[in-house]
């Protein structure tokens, strides 16, 4: 039965981002991959509201695998973001690159930071 449930949150999580980053680039009309930046920041911050609480051993091991591994792994991809990067180097926006790397990486280890403090205080 798990496997059931990390498939239906695993589509769920690749139908957000697939409506998210679509309603993002509807609004966003510029080379930078903002709506895939967006997503994954997002993403990073709610993994860290989840990583609080199975610290604090509120979620079970079953949930943990349902929300962050399943729907938080589909939310987000890795590949999506070297996708992105390889395409802003193709088209020599080096500096964007450059900014989008730096901000996705060490973006993301901030907004998981603060989304486990902010799990702290919610679980």
């Amino acid at each position: 039965m798990l496997y059931f449930w990390m498939l239906c949150a695993a589509a769920a999580g690749g139908a957000c981002r697939f409506l998210i980053s679509n309603w993002v680039a509807h609004y966003w009309q510029r080379p930078f991959p903002l709506p895939t930046l967006l997503v994954n920041l997002s993403g990073a911050l709610l993994l860290g509201v989840l990583w609080a609480g199975q610290t604090a051993q509120q979620l079970s091991q079953t949930q943990w695998q349902i929300y962050a591994l399943a729907a938080l792994g589909s939310f987000t991809t890795v590949s999506s973001l070297n996708l992105q990067l390889v395409s802003l180097l193709r088209n020599h926006n080096r500096f964007s690159a450059i900014f989008y790397l730096l901000f996705s990486v060490l973006g993301g280890l901030g907004l998981l930071l603060l989304g486990s403090y902010w799990g702290r205080w919610w679980w």
